[in-house]
C-alpha cells in the first residue's frame, strides 16, 4: 500500500481546521454541534485541483447530514455561487502540475 504524502496530511488538517471554524463549528446543515463534525469534500478528495479549496469543503455532522445529496442540496438553496463553482470543477478536467507549497502558504494565511 502506498504512503500518503506527509504534506497531504497537513493540508488536510489545515483545510478541516479552516471548513469547521468558518462554519462556527457547528453542522452547516442543520446547526447542531453535538453530532460529530466533519468538514466533508463536496467533491471527492481524489480531485488534487479542488482537494484544499476551502469553496469545496462544509462542514457536517455525523448525525444524518453527511450524505451527498442533502449537501449539494443545501449548497444550491444557500449558496448558488458556490453551486456553480462546484458544479462547473466537475464538469473540467483539469492538466498540469499542482503547486502544494502554494496551497500550503494558503492555507497557512487563512489558519
Amino acid at each position: 500500500m502506498k504512503k500518503a504524502n506527509p504534506i497531504f496530511r497537513t493540508l488536510d488538517k489545515l483545510w478541516e481546521w479552516i471548513i469547521k471554524d468558518r462554519a462556527g463549528w457547528r453542522c452547516e446543515l442543520c446547526s447542531d454541534a453535538r453530532n460529530g463534525l466533519e468538514a466533508h469534500h463536496i467533491n471527492s478528495r481524489r480531485q488534487l485541483w479542488t482537494r484544499w479549496d476551502k469553496r469545496n469543503g462544509v462542514a457536517v455532522c455525523q448525525g444524518g447530514c453527511h450524505d451527498e445529496r442533502k449537501v449539494l442540496e443545501w449548497l444550491e438553496a444557500n449558496d448558488q455561487k458556490r453551486y456553480r463553482w462546484i458544479m462547473k470543477q466537475r464538469a473540467t478536467v483539469h492538466r498540469g502540475r499542482i503547486d502544494l507549497k502554494r496551497i500550503e502558504r494558503s492555507l497557512v494565511k487563512q489558519y
